[in-house]
């Protein structure tokens, strides 16, 4: 079916998108989406899908259900991640009593923002520094994004094994970045993974 769907065949991408849509909707909700970020999702899965994507799939490396699983819980993660710009920036305007209240608070909130931003970009940058793979990548920004626990992140499609060997593997390869550079300072980030 996959080389039917890489060749543009209609028919097989409507039986494609019917065997594959439970499925990404599943990890959709279990990323901790809501029903219309989940149909979001399968937007923007089926539209990379058609579009080129399964042209990065490599039989070698696993299987087609595993990726689809990564690559699924990836965007979710980026619709989850848009969510909460969002609520950060959503603020009654129509009530001035309350605005005024929130005026200390929304310069907190806006700081604390800036300051969760500037930790998953570092986040990001230094997991790509240190060469973590797709799987650790997952693991680790579900657990410090989402507070998901080991038994939340194996519900993606990982063993509990995968878990913890994914999450070990990470936080020891961030150590030793940081410990090379000399970034003593983010050991508190460490700390919360």
């Amino acid at each position: 079916m996959l080389s039917d769907c890489g060749r543009g065949c209609s028919e097989a991408w409507d039986g494609f998108m019917q065997s594959y849509k439970g499925f990404i909707a599943s990890v959709g909700h279990k990323s901790g989406l809501r029903n219309h970020e989940v149909d979001d999702l399968l937007s923007v899965i089926f539209t990379e899908l058609s579009t080129g994507a399964l042209k990065d799939y490599d039989k070698q490396k696993g299987h087609f259900r595993q990726w689809l699983s990564r690559r699924s819980g990836w965007r979710a993660l980026e619709i989850i991640k848009r969510r909460l710009r969002v609520e950060q920036r959503a603020f009654s305007l129509e009530d001035p009593e309350a605005l005024a209240n929130s005026e200390v608070c929304v310069e907190s909130m806006n700081d604390a923002f800036h300051r969760r931003e500037e930790a998953i970009n570092f986040l990001k940058g230094a997991m790509n520094r240190a060469g973590l793979t797709d799987r650790e990548k997952q693991v680790i920004l579900c657990r410090y994004l989402q507070g998901m626990s080991p038994s939340e992140i194996m519900e993606l499609g990982y063993s509990r094994a995968q878990v913890d060997m994914a999450h070990n593997h990470a936080k020891r390869k961030l150590t030793d970045l940081f410990e090379r550079s000399g970034l003593d300072s983010y050991r508190t980030l460490l700390a919360a993974l």
